[in-house]
């Protein structure tokens, strides 16, 4: 305290505490029961009361008493209240009785007053405990005070008095003054600190607040469940402890932020890629920043540090490069898909032309063939006849191949509109392995349930597909093998199968074996199983293969019924 304080006043007040106590134990010692009467000084003389008398001087002792006089429950509820008081904190005082006394206290005191209460009604050895408390009057100014509490415990309830002198009247005016504004600003410092507080508590991030020392002063509700420690048992440990962060791919710990932040003296973010461990070692992607703590001078007192889980923005992140990846894929795939029809538009726009140009010299051919054919009959026998007759026979097969290459070429490209009307199934099987001129290294034959022997189908159609088929399974048996045709019903469904002994198909191009214009062979253009496909489906079948390299390989067409095909 300064040292001008009046030496009087204090005197004063230890004067008043005196008389405090000498009230106090006269009180007690009524309500033991052990005071008969009392002789009160009057301006007649001393007179003498018995107890039921003194009971109306005694009140009027205490409501005419300079001194707040005031009478609590158990739970701090104002039981009662003399005018001292009243006056003292500024409420009428009709209005006390009831409230809460410590809703009186200046919030920095009230720390204080709890303890002053403990004391007082724990009991002590000389009955009473004081300590300097300021109120907070119902005008908010500041009222220093020496309060004094003392209880009373009868039955289950223990009532408490407490006797408050005003020191305001006995301090000097810049004593006041210092300690009014001393007071004042502690009070500015609370509110603020509790306003700064409920902010940090309340925002969507987590904030942990550290000392020079880098140990935990501060901790809001998100970033108490992000890194699983409550504030009570994380205070004062080391950063680090609570807030363990490592690097996602390298798993090493992550340089300690308080201290870079020490270090830099501005502001940091955390590189990408770190992780929080948990305190129970669960682990969580986090973005954060670290930034100093200054105070007005502009000097560090700590640092604080903001962080986020960032998990929901990592799993969207992932799955928007997933997403990119697709439609980079996609893109490619309908880039080629477009660049494929237009080289495709190209050949159909062609292919009519293409195929007239073409047939009409095959034809001349074929006549010319025919005719020399014809004369050659007339030649004696001999090697040079021999000669001829393979010669005309090499030109026929030259011609059925351009001739097959200029079918497949349009019936990939011409509009397809079946025409369904029965068919004679084993009649086109016949036809099929006779005019596709089997080789005599090649054993085919076929085989047809009865009930299959007659459909409805588009014999054309059934032609070509077979057709196509088979003279695919010829070409894959260039050493000979077997060759098998069979046609049976499955459910209602057509199933043909051609299956050959040749040398099978490679895995590496199983997806690409119907693209048009993909062809393994030295002779072909690619069109024979992509026409097999688009007539098939034509039909509102499905056509696959199973094929194992070195063994050979079966393709099935299945065809669903017709309207009309139920025989």
């Amino acid at each position: 305290m300064p040292e001008n304080v009046n030496r009087d006043s204090i005197a004063e007040i230890q004067d008043l505490q005196l008389r405090l106590k000498e009230a106090q134990d006269t009180l007690e010692a009524i309500v033991r029961e052990e005071v008969d009467a009392l002789v009160v000084s009057t301006a007649q003389g001393p007179q003498i009361y018995t107890l039921r008398g003194a009971e109306k001087p005694y009140r009027i002792l205490i409501e005419e008493m300079k001194e707040g006089a005031v009478m609590l429950s158990d739970d701090n509820c104002i039981l009662y209240s003399n005018d001292g008081f009243a006056k003292m904190v500024k409420y009428p005082l009709e209005k006390i009785n009831g409230m809460k006394i410590e809703n009186m206290i200046s919030p920095i005191f009230k720390e204080a007053f709890k303890s002053l209460l403990a004391q007082g009604r724990g009991g002590l050895k000389n009955g009473v405990a004081t300590k300097d408390i300021t109120f907070l009057a119902s005008n908010n100014s500041l009222v220093p005070t020496q309060m004094s509490v003392n209880s009373l415990k009868m039955d289950k309830t223990t009532t408490t008095f407490i006797v408050v002198t005003d020191l305001t009247e006995h301090m000097e005016e810049e004593l006041k003054r210092y300690t009014t504004g001393l007071e004042k600003a502690g009070i500015a410092l609370f509110e603020s600190e509790q306003r700064w507080s409920t902010t940090l508590a309340s925002i969507g991030d987590a904030v942990i607040a550290t000392d020079l020392e880098g140990k935990i002063t501060f901790m809001n509700a998100v970033s108490e469940a992000l890194t699983g420690w409550s504030l009570s048992e994380a205070s004062m440990k080391p950063v680090g402890e609570v807030f363990n962060i490592i690097c996602e791919d390298t798993r090493l710990k992550v340089e300690d932020p308080v201290a870079k932040v020490m270090k830099k003296g501005r502001i940091i973010g955390l590189a990408n890629h770190t992780v929080l461990t948990r305190r129970d070692g669960t682990e969580i992607p986090i973005d954060d920043s670290g930034a100093p703590i200054k105070n007005k001078e502009g000097k560090t007192t700590g640092v604080v540090l903001i962080f986020r889980d960032i998990i929901e923005r990592k799993n969207a992140e992932r799955e928007l490069v997933e997403y990119r990846k697709n439609l980079e894929k996609l893109v490619e795939e309908r880039t080629k898909q477009l660049k494929d029809a237009e080289r495709l538009a190209a050949i159909g726009q062609t292919a009519g032309m293409v195929g007239h140009d073409i047939r009409n010299p095959l034809q001349s051919i074929e006549s010319d063939v025919y005719l020399i054919k014809s004369d050659l009959s007339i030649v004696p026998e001999g090697e040079e006849k021999e000669s001829m007759k393979e010669s005309l026979l090499g030109i026929e097969k030259n011609v059925d191949y351009i001739n097959k290459i200029v079918q497949d070429l349009q019936d990939f490209v011409k509009p397809l509109k079946p025409t369904v009307q029965e068919t004679d199934f084993e009649s086109l099987f016949q036809e099929v392995l006779f005019e596709n001129g089997i080789p005599d290294s090649v054993q085919a034959s076929y085989r047809i349930e009865d009930k299959s022997r007659k459909i409805m189908a588009d014999p054309a159609l059934l032609k070509r597909i077979l057709s196509n088929l088979v003279t695919n399974a010829v070409q894959a048996m260039p050493k000979g093998g077997n060759l098998t045709l069979d046609g049976h019903k499955e459910a209602n469904d057509l199933i043909i199968t051609v299956k050959d002994t040749g040398v099978g198909i490679p895995d590496k191009i199983k997806d690409k074996l119907f693209t048009p214009l993909f062809t393994t062979k030295a002779k072909g253009q690619g069109f024979g199983l992509a026409v097999v496909k688009r007539m098939t489906e034509a039909l509102g079948g499905t056509v696959t293969f199973e094929s194992q390299e070195g063994k050979g390989t079966t393709f099935t067409v299945r065809l669903p019924p017709t309207k009309t095909n139920n025989r």
